[in-house]
């Protein structure tokens, strides 16, 4: 039977694995909402670098479109048309490179999320681990466990005084059979 005094401290030793739980737990969502954020700026950021990006390549080569039909060049044949060619390869590169490169910080920060979502929930877990192991801990202390292993036969045997009767003075050598009855010499 539990004491009073092992039951207030399990309920005292409850009450603050849960608080310690509930704060763990809220500073894991507070950082993974935090990181969700995080991770939708970069998406954001990604989308106008993005955009800017394409800006800066259409004016550069409308510049060089310029730059080369002021000089009398025929823009639609040899140099100038592969000129033409390797600006928008290059800026398509560029741009693929900035939108890659946001997805990837954006990855990073969700990668983040769901780790802190994880140990919001493991927080709660470990609380109910910690609350489990308290309750046991202190029913299997506060219970004389002597009165229930010697079971009344006052030798201290986690068996019973049936154990000393059974294992005799030690002389005695035997087995015990299938059916559960002791049996005397090997």
């Amino acid at each position: 039977m539990c004491n009073a005094a092992a039951f207030v401290q399990v309920a005292a030793q409850v009450a603050i694995a849960q608080m310690q739980a509930e704060q763990q737990k809220g500073i894991a969502n507070a950082n993974a909402e935090m990181a969700k954020q995080q991770g939708d700026d970069a998406v954001r950021r990604g989308e106008i670098d993005t955009a800017r990006k394409m800006n800066q390549i259409r004016l550069f080569k409308s510049e060089q479109r310029q730059s080369l039909a002021g000089h009398g060049i025929d823009l639609s044949q040899g140099s100038a048309l592969d000129l033409q060619a390797g600006t928008d390869v290059m800026g398509t590169q560029d741009v693929q490179t900035t939108m890659h490169n946001a997805a990837m910080e954006a990855w990073g920060y969700k990668s983040q999320e769901a780790i802190y979502r994880a140990q919001a929930s493991n927080a709660q877990t470990e609380a109910y681990g910690k609350m489990l192991k308290g309750v046991v801990s202190s029913a299997t202390s506060s219970y004389n466990m002597n009165d229930f292993f010697s079971n009344g036969g006052g030798n201290g045997s986690m068996f019973g005084s049936s154990a000393a009767s059974f294992l005799g003075d030690g002389k005695k050598s035997g087995y015990m059979n299938i059916n559960g009855s002791y049996k005397q010499g090997w």
